[in-house]
């Protein structure tokens, strides 16, 4: 059988990072008010926050946005291994025992076992949210090559 791709999802990786920046934004105003008012220690503690937001929209955007807009793979699944180039790891089918789907609040993972302890630990969850195509279908196709090439 032949590799199956899933590229990353260009909606969910927008969501994040406009999040990111919104929050940013919703404390624009009470820094100013509070840097009028020379309340320095809510001053300092907005500054933070929005400064460690600010940091996390940029990881976000390099990690998740940029590759979704250049329509690069995420996942791979092919008769050797399943590479998730979002954790940058590539599992071989031969290391692993099972692989199962985990329901989360907004998207699932997939979490696999490995026959003996590697140096991911003993199994290893793959999250699916910045992969593009229904959680259920990945699982399902993973599953297959699984059943098929271990």
């Amino acid at each position: 059988m032949k590799t199956t791709t899933f590229r990353y999802s260009i909606g969910n990786a927008t969501f994040a990072v406009t999040l990111l920046w919104a929050l940013v934004a919703l404390s624009a105003p009470h820094l100013m008010e509070f840097i009028n008012l020379r309340e320095w220690a809510n001053v300092a503690l907005i500054s933070a926050g929005d400064l460690l937001l600010i940091t996390m929209a940029i990881q976000f955007f390099i990690k998740y946005f940029i590759p979704a807009l250049q329509n690069k793979i995420a996942l791979e699944i092919n008769p050797d291994a399943l590479v998730s180039y979002i954790k940058d790891v590539a599992i071989e089918w031969k290391d692993v025992k099972d692989i199962s789907i985990v329901s989360g609040r907004y998207s699932s993972s997939l979490y696999i076992k490995f026959k003996y302890e590697t140096n991911h630990g003993d199994s290893i969850k793959i999250g699916l949210r910045y992969v593009k195509g229904d959680d259920d279908k990945i699982y399902t196709k993973a599953k297959y090559y699984f059943d098929n090439y271990n």
